[in-house]
């Protein structure tokens, strides 16, 4: 295995791009300069009773609470609460936030203070001829069953995957993979939270996943056991709602949101695609376009944003079609950007 290692190289990215690496929970997250950000600080699903308390910038003061409506615009100003089982997510400029708090709490005091610093997208495309990395990718995980996907490349019928220590490229394990294009890590692995991973896929005609530019930046990393804790409690609320005149997409969504305020970003994104296999959906494409942005998949984030478009028209909604509309245009951008 050693031998092998060997033929495995590091290819550091340059950038003709402003980048500035934040250090999140545990991994590194990107932001670009100079780039717009997508549409921010909007309601995507609201689960009865969260309340909006308006404030005017030209009388410098709050109005009056009114329940909170799913797709409208709130300004930073703006203060929440949550009453009952009320529950809401937020779409801010740097990800979802599932709101519940039973005090007023301005949208600014979490959407501009996360723990997660802001992320725009990752800069590249996608080469078809190459074994590139699907998930895990710019995430967190959890539990013990991480699964491993990549593109299937045409032709190819074996792939050789190797698990490497981020800090110091230490070989962990590896794997043969026949006919097929995911497997998933042995729990014996021991991943260790706050310690950063990075995969590499072989194909047996030569090409490998390092030769996507932005490779040496898709590493993931074990969520502590603290937040797994403090997620299945969210998830738990969040599912108890099933009891309520809720849709399945809603629940979804909400999931989707709770897992990403954790950074488990991969983890949405599966669960998201799950749904929209079954019913594509006008929030369930917005969401997947924006998620996988994020992680650099920039032609699928085109296509889930000119889908989502288009379900937009349908329905007429021209906010939601414009959120398309700018989403698809700066993962177009990307897709052309260069490190």
């Amino acid at each position: 295995m050693q031998s092998l290692f060997k033929r495995i190289e590091y290819l550091a990215p340059t950038s003709n791009l402003l980048w500035a690496i934040y250090l999140g929970a545990g991994f590194g997250m990107l932001a670009t300069s100079g780039l717009k950000a997508m549409p921010t600080y909007r309601t995507s699903v609201v689960v009865p009773s969260v309340y909006r308390q308006p404030f005017s910038k030209s009388q410098s003061s709050w109005g009056r609470d009114a329940l909170l409506q799913q797709g409208i615009r709130l300004s930073p100003e703006d203060r929440l609460i949550s009453k009952g089982s009320g529950i809401a997510t937020i779409i801010c400029n740097h990800g979802s936030y599932v709101f519940k708090k039973r005090n007023y709490t301005q949208v600014s005091s979490f959407c501009q203070a996360q723990r997660v610093a802001p992320v725009q997208a990752l800069p590249g495309s996608q080469d078809s001829s190459i074994p590139y990395l699907l998930q895990p990718r710019i995430t967190m995980v959890r539990g013990l069953d991480v699964m491993v996907r990549w593109n299937p490349v045409a032709g190819v019928r074996g792939y050789q995957i190797w698990l490497l220590r981020q800090r110091d490229r230490r070989l962990l394990w590896g794997t043969q993979v026949e006919n097929d294009a995911n497997t998933i890590l042995p729990q014996e692995l021991g991943l260790v939270p706050g310690e950063a991973y990075r995969l590499v896929i072989e194909a047996d005609n030569g090409s490998s996943s390092q030769l996507e530019p932005s490779n040496a930046l898709l590493q993931f990393s074990l969520l502590p056991p603290g937040e797994v804790q403090e997620l299945e409690l969210d998830l738990s609320e969040i599912r108890a709602l099933r009891t309520q005149p809720i849709s399945a997409l809603s629940l979804v969504i909400l999931e989707a949101a709770a897992l990403e305020q954790r950074g488990l970003i991969a983890e949405a994104i599966a669960l998201l695609e799950q749904q929209e296999r079954q019913q594509q959906s006008l929030e369930g494409q917005l969401q997947l376009g924006r998620l996988t942005s994020l992680q650099g998949l920039n032609q699928q984030a085109q296509l889930h944003f000119h889908q989502a478009a288009l379900l937009a028209q349908a329905a007429g909604d021209n906010e939601a079609g414009l959120q398309a509309q700018t989403g698809a245009k700066l993962a177009s951008r990307m897709a052309e950007a260069s490190f």
